[in-house]
């Protein structure tokens, strides 16, 4: 199950161990080179260094994502101190921001992961999974046109989480897709 910038990482584990991947979920996430002028320019905004030593100092990011437009959207007090138990130093904070900024040169994986996509992992069944008014790039269908057999999942919601958005919802879906497509 890939989320976010952890999509690249999880794929290029894939590639580098197919027998370990019967399957792959792909939630809110990319897998080739962010070559969208809008989604560049937010990886360059949120991996600048004033906004990373501002998040650094306030850490706003991680409080707004522990709130109903993230992952507090549900979850209790304590599920929200407990996401935001990560980032009570200013080096996790920063770390982020540094991968924000790195994503856009790391061209060089991207494009190792697409082409992955398309050969290698091809016949893996892919679940992708993304809230209705989060996917301002086309990441869903651009999923659709690397690998051959793909369900598109749509759950209700604008959060960059929508695992967080309609708990039950996410787990239905996979376990559906799951005993549908994968399991023997």
């Amino acid at each position: 199950m890939l989320h976010d910038l952890g999509g690249v990482v999880g794929l290029k584990a894939a590639l580098d161990h197919p027998e370990r991947a019967r399957a792959l979920v792909a939630v809110n996430t990319f897998a080739w080179p962010p070559d969208q002028f809008g989604l560049r320019l937010m990886l360059r905004i949120m991996g600048s260094a004033p906004l990373r030593e501002i998040d650094a100092w306030t850490n706003f990011l991680p409080r707004m994502s522990a709130t109903r437009f993230g992952v507090g959207r549900r979850a209790s007090k304590a599920g929200r101190r407990a996401f935001l138990g990560g980032f009570h130093r200013r080096s996790p904070r920063r770390s982020f921001h540094r991968l924000m900024q790195d994503v856009r040169r790391a061209t060089p994986l991207f494009a190792e992961v697409e082409h992955g996509l398309r050969t290698e992992l091809r016949d893996r069944p892919l679940l992708t999974v993304f809230a209705a008014g989060n996917d301002p790039f086309g990441f869903q269908a651009r999923f659709g046109s690397l690998v051959a057999e793909v369900q598109e999942v749509v759950v209700p919601g604008r959060s960059h989480f929508p695992m967080c958005d309609d708990p039950d919802a996410f787990a239905d879906a996979v376990s559906l897709w799951y005993a549908s497509h994968v399991a023997d």
